[in-house]
């Protein structure tokens, strides 16, 4: 499974922004998997991402459809045809 920085994981699960992110991580708030976060970290969806000592739920759907809609709308653009 593809890893992401911590900052992205925290932002696209929708706690808050990749900047407060990284302030929370300053912060010494994060953890991944009982460890303390660093700055730069990556994580994967399999990874137990706590912030305050609560784990951060990652919406799994929202990352499949981002995918599926992408592919689709690239395969519409390479078939349309301009006259």
């Amino acid at each position: 499974m593809e890893k992401i920085r911590i900052n992205k994981y925290i932002s696209d699960a929708g706690f808050c922004s990749r900047r407060e992110a990284d302030q929370l991580i300053v912060d010494e708030r994060v953890t991944i998997n009982g460890v303390l976060a660093a700055m730069g970290a990556k994580v994967s969806l399999e990874d137990k991402v706590r912030i305050d000592g609560e784990i951060l739920h990652f919406p799994k759907i929202i990352s499949f459809l981002f995918a599926y809609f992408h592919k689709y709308v690239h395969l519409c653009a390479m078939n349309h045809s301009v006259t």
